[in-house]
């Protein structure tokens, strides 16, 4: 045999050697992957009841057990990170398919790692030396030496969360296959619930120090808007007062009617281009109408000047709620006497926005019933037996539904209002996901809004090849008014065609607002071409119509919006509170 045939011979059994010893490498890695995957997986699943046990703990005061349950979620989330961090591991992860699937993971036991390593420790220590009773107020009076106390561990621990969501934005959720990503989104929903929560504690524990006078006195302007007479931020402020807090002493101080402040010749402060071109110089010239812009600073600083300019002193902030908010405050409160009348959480929004205009229709009266009434319910928040926590998810409620809005003449202060839904501002950029805008304004000069109802759908996609993603709003706003409402209701609630709008009609100017760096595409009506007002306000696209409703009628109004390419993060819209908890649908928007 020659030399040639005898090296063809062999060459196959060669070949085949490598091939073997390849399937080996590939299962031995693939072996080594699964199982550390597993260990892994098992590491972060079994952290999961422990965690549950040592809140309960910790709400449950049983300090004895607290220490283990800390070193061992620590531990878990050690070995788990440890599992996802080997040269194995991250070489892997350049492969394509399932090398984002191993990164998706591998990111989320760093982010478990970061909550157990810097965020555990400084809110157990918060939790174990802080009781909920420190938000009590006795006799006039918080204490606020506790809640000073926690502002350290606090703020450690919420740089921790922010560090965590940071990471988990750094995920690309979209590169994982379906058990993957359900994991990891079921992270992320997680991760952003608990930021949220410990970023609320961290901002409240300094604010509120702040806000009660720690430094020495503080004057804070309540406006109680109307929502029976819509504005973009809620309603007029149909009542205000002023309220002191001085190391913690809070006092109710002078209060006022809008009839307290006649319209002015000019604007209390300059406007900007957008603020008068769609809302009007009247915005600067009269204390109804310093909402019509949805954003707060702006109203807020309007506001501020013009009691300073009636009334004297100095406003170091403004506050802004609504009657919906002074029910839920009812529910933890329990009824409050305001005359012959009992205001409770069930009656106090039919009563304060609609039942007094029948029963009083002197507008003295009127006011010197919705200053009772505030006093009442301020008399009962400061009581001594009302617990504290009933307080607290009050105002988380009406917080969440932007019933609540804050400013504060100090930078220092207002930047732990900044960014969350008190602040009633807008994201100046689109980093946290686009938000879009859907406000109302009333323009009948009445009370009509009592029975007027909102719903907002909001839709996001990509349908152009160039990656410019596409947003929709849509507002479906009725008039529910009784058909004889001309004549049934008084014509304090109607308008009595002051405002030349018939009495029954609501005349009302939607605005929808688009991300900021968008443009408008296209505007529609009850499904016709809409004709508007369009302005460009802080960097956003806005396109405002009037409506004007007879009693049953509905308008649809729904506008098109292209944003900025490469804007990532969950589609959000920012609507006016109205009377009731309106409804937000997000969809998908069909090309």
């Amino acid at each position: 045999m020659s030399q040639a045939h005898r090296g063809a011979r062999r060459r196959p059994t060669w070949v085949r050697w490598v091939v073997l010893a390849g399937v080996a490498l590939v299962l031995v890695w693939t072996g080594w992957i699964v199982v550390r995957g597993l260990i892994a997986r098992d590491q972060l699943t079994s952290a999961v009841p422990v965690a549950h046990e040592l809140r309960d703990t910790v709400v449950g005061g049983d300090e004895g057990h607290v220490d283990a349950l800390v070193a061992e979620l620590k531990q878990r989330a050690a070995t788990a990170a440890s599992m996802t961090h080997d040269p194995v591991w991250r070489v892997t992860e350049f492969i394509p398919w399932i090398g984002p699937n191993l990164t998706a993971v591998r990111q989320v036991t760093e982010i478990v790692q970061t909550l157990s390593d810097t965020g555990i420790d400084p809110l157990i220590s918060a939790a174990a030396s802080f009781d909920p009773d420190a938000f009590a107020i006795t006799d006039g009076h918080i204490d606020l030496a506790p809640i000073i106390a926690i502002q350290p561990d606090v703020a450690a621990a919420n740089d921790a969360m922010s560090a965590a969501a940071a990471q988990a934005d750094a995920i690309d959720v979209d590169a994982t296959i379906g058990p993957v990503r359900d994991a990891v989104t079921q992270l992320l929903t997680l991760v952003g619930e608990v930021t949220g929560s410990v970023d609320a504690l961290d901002r409240t524990a300094h604010l509120l120090p702040a806000m009660l006078g720690n430094d020495g006195p503080r004057t804070t302007l309540v406006l109680i808007q109307n929502n029976a007479e819509l504005r973009s931020s809620g309603g007029i402020s149909g009542a205000l007062a002023l309220v002191t807090g001085d190391h913690g002493a809070i006092e109710f101080g002078e209060q006022a009617s809008t009839r307290d402040f006649p319209e002015r010749e000019s604007s209390i402060l300059p406007l900007d281009d957008a603020t008068r071109t769609l809302y009007g110089e009247i915005t600067g010239k009269f204390i109804q109408d310093v909402n019509l812009t949805p954003w707060f600073d702006t109203s807020a600083q309007l506001a501020k000047a013009m009691w300073e300019e009636r009334k004297g002193g100095t406003v170091d902030a403004v506050v802004a709620v609504d009657p919906v908010l002074l029910s839920y405050l009812l529910d933890a409160t329990g009824p409050v006497q305001v005359g012959d009348i009992i205001l409770t959480s069930d009656n106090a929004v039919s009563i304060l926005l609609s039942e007094t205009y029948a029963r009083y229709w002197n507008p003295d009266d009127q006011d010197a019933f919705f200053a009772a009434a505030a006093q009442g319910v301020f008399a009962a928040l400061t009581a001594p037996d009302v617990k504290p926590a009933g307080i607290v998810e009050a105002l988380v409620r009406g917080g969440d539904e932007r019933r609540i809005r804050i400013w504060n003449s100090r930078p220092d202060e207002q930047r732990f209002v900044d960014g969350t839904t008190l602040s009633g501002v807008q994201p100046a950029d689109n980093s946290a996901g686009p938000e879009l805008g859907f406000f109302l304004n009333d323009g009948t000069g009445a009370k009509m809004n009592y029975y007027t109802d909102l719903k907002v759908e909001v839709a996001g996609g990509v349908c152009r090849a160039d990656g410019i993603p596409s947003y929709r709003v849509t507002g479906t706003f009725t008039n529910n008014a009784p058909a004889d409402a001309a004549t049934s209701l008084p014509g304090y609630v109607t308008g009595d065609g002051a405002f030349g709008v018939e009495p029954g009609k609501v005349k009302t100017l939607l605005a929808a607002y688009g991300p900021v760096g968008g443009i408008v595409q296209g505007a529609t009506l009850n499904g016709e071409e809409a004709f508007g007002v369009g302005a460009i306000d802080r960097g956003r696209p806005v396109f405002l119509v009037q409506t004007l409703l007879a009693p049953g009628e509905t308008a649809v109004f729904s506008v098109d919006f292209n944003g900025e390419a490469g804007t990532r993060g969950p589609l959000s819209v920012a609507v006016t509170p109205t009377l009731n908890d309106t409804e937000t649908q997000h969809r998908s928007l069909v090309c």
